[in-house]
């Protein structure tokens, strides 16, 4: 196992950006810090809803029809937008508002067609 795992990192230091790369994301290629209890908690909370959620929708898509499920299932994108600007600061461009737009306009015009 010990074998296994170190084959499959020693391609990550041959491979570790330098320079400007390294230094325009931070986060995923800076220095590690250490877990405490407070995050693995929080880790741990979220994974069970991460596997409540996989239930709930699988059991979703059993129950009805999936035209149906799969738009509703589109209400996320509101989500992801309300969450960038609480958490992160960041404002939708126009660009992903857009994408937004289409996404939802195609769910809706599936539901629509499957529903005549």
């Amino acid at each position: 196992m010990a074998i296994m795992s170190g084959a499959s990192t020693s391609p990550m230091v041959w491979v570790q950006p330098h320079g400007a790369v390294a230094n325009a994301y931070p986060y995923i290629f800076g220095a590690w810090s250490n877990v405490g209890l407070t995050d693995w908690l929080v880790l741990t909370l979220l994974a069970g809803f991460a596997i409540a959620n996989g239930m709930l929708l699988a059991g979703a898509y059993q129950a009805a029809p999936p035209s149906i499920v799969s738009t509703f299932e589109y209400c996320y994108l509101v989500f992801v937008a309300v969450w960038d600007i609480m958490f992160f600061g960041i404002a939708p461009t126009v660009a992903s508002v857009s994408g937004m737009v289409l996404i939802v306009a195609a769910g809706l015009l599936v539901l629509r067609r499957k529903t005549k």
